[in-house]
């Protein structure tokens, strides 16, 4: 059974707004991660309706497989949220508190809590 990565779940998202393609699949993104891990967290990313992909998954193949094409509006909410460094390592450090692991919801709040207060909100 594999965890969440939340690190590789920012750094795939960081990377699908980055790329000027609307056809990214997982060899986009092997230098983040082993390709079943990879498979498993971009089948996470879509659950989560954070981007929009055609499932382009074929017999024969372990996991789920995308075409991506870009990020869906709360996919760039939660990447506002946790895009900038400070901020993320500040939300994981609060993650810790409450055992390391968490919704992305939560992770969003949490992030979008710590903005709010650099902010002086």
């Amino acid at each position: 059974n594999m965890k969440r990565d939340f690190d590789l779940i920012r750094n795939i998202l960081l990377q699908i707004e980055d790329s000027p393609s609307t056809n990214l699949t997982i060899g986009n993104f092997i230098e983040l991660a082993p390709e079943n891990i990879l498979a498993y967290h971009i089948h996470l990313i879509y659950e989560a309706g954070f981007i929009e992909a055609y499932d382009i998954t074929c017999i024969g193949n372990n996991y789920p497989m995308y075409q991506i094409q870009w990020l869906t509006n709360a996919g760039h909410d939660y990447l506002d949220a946790i895009c900038n460094d400070n901020i993320w390592k500040d939300t994981k450090d609060n993650l810790l508190k409450i055992g390391g692991s968490a919704s992305l919801e939560v992770i969003k709040t949490i992030a979008s809590n710590i903005a709010l207060k650099i902010i002086g909100l």
